[in-house]
């Protein structure tokens, strides 16, 4: 399944943003504990394969998630705490999200937040499905 969504993701993203890198949303340590793997991972590499620039640029803090809150709980800015692996400028550059699912579009800010508050001058997100 994993190389079928990948295989539209890319097409969409080559056509939508094209040679811009992507940036997958880390998960939850206790997700791939409790699941054996990281779905969204799993779709960056196969991505990855197709020729796209992955960029693994963020980590992930805490074992917060946002499934079964409500929309006022997931909006919370406190709620996620996502962080860049190190310290870098990203002055001018263009970054696609990666997630699977978006329902209010939190974890896309958070993300893209990140990145812009390192220079980033441009993020999109991009997401399996909307729940």
């Amino acid at each position: 399944m994993a190389d079928y969504l990948a295989e539209r993701l890319s097409e969409a993203a080559t056509r939508k943003w094209p040679g811009i890198p992507i940036v997958p949303v880390p998960p939850r340590s206790a997700r791939i504990k409790n699941d054996g793997f990281d779905p969204v991972g799993a779709l960056a590499d196969s991505m990855e394969k197709r020729g796209l620039v992955i960029c693994r640029l963020l980590r992930r803090k805490g074992k917060t998630t946002q499934k079964g809150r409500t929309r006022s709980e997931r909006l919370n800015p406190g709620a996620l705490d996502y962080r860049m692996k190190k310290e870098t400028d990203l002055s001018g550059m263009s970054f696609v999200i990666l997630d699977d699912v978006t329902t209010t579009g939190a974890t896309l800010e958070i993300c893209g937040t990140v990145l812009v508050e390192c220079g980033a001058e441009s993020v999109f997100g991009l997401a399996v499905c909307r729940d």
